[in-house]
């Protein structure tokens, strides 16, 4: 079975192309995973804060109710 290089070449880059993509699809997906972490952890500080916040007004009235 004799080959032609235009046809050995076509199948090589289709095979790159599929071994590449799960990568890239791998790559994009941690960006993405580590991008909403980010945001996920902006918002849990806010929370935090906001939760504190109302500690400290809890204890103020506390103390103006004594």
């Amino acid at each position: 079975m004799k080959l032609s290089y235009h046809t050995v070449k076509e199948a090589y880059e289709i095979l790159e192309s599929k071994v590449t993509s799960p990568d890239y699809r791998l790559s994009a997906s941690q960006k993405s995973n580590d991008f909403l972490e980010a945001r996920y952890k902006g918002k849990q500080i806010v929370v935090n804060i906001y939760i504190d916040e109302i500690d400290k007004l809890k204890q103020e009235l506390a103390v103006k109710k004594n």
